[in-house]
């Protein structure tokens, strides 16, 4: 399978941008931070691309802690279940959420595909 995986005419149209692949907006997004199972939040989805995402935590997530989610995206009734490792944190937008940059470790082959389909099909749809 050919994921969406560069920025393809991106680079051309926005040479500053340092990002590895294309972000497209999701949905929502159930996590939990490794051991702790008990205390899933929810989140919603700043952006997403096949190699990870950044979130609105209700909650600052230290670096390189380990995240297991289950990803909804707009149009899909299932969710996309993948482990990831924070790669960054900050204060957010909004008060009391955080951006938490999400780099995704495991997810299956399935999963990917239906990513990188989701990443085609809206990442356009906001120009």
């Amino acid at each position: 399978m050919d994921y969406i995986t560069n920025m393809g005419d991106q680079q051309e149209r926005f040479p500053n941008e340092k990002r590895r692949s294309p972000r497209v907006g999701g949905a929502m997004v159930e996590y939990y931070v490794e051991r702790q199972e008990s205390s899933e939040k929810k989140a919603f989805i700043k952006d997403i691309c096949i190699h990870g995402i950044c979130i609105y935590a209700p909650e600052s997530v230290e670096a390189e802690k380990i995240i297991y989610m289950s990803v909804f995206l707009f149009g899909s009734e299932v969710s996309l279940e993948a482990e990831g490792m924070v790669v960054w944190n900050k204060p957010g937008e909004y008060v009391g959420y955080h951006n938490v940059g999400i780099e995704f470790t495991k997810m299956s082959e399935e999963d990917k595909t239906r990513l990188s389909e989701h990443i085609e099909a809206n990442l356009y749809k906001d120009e």
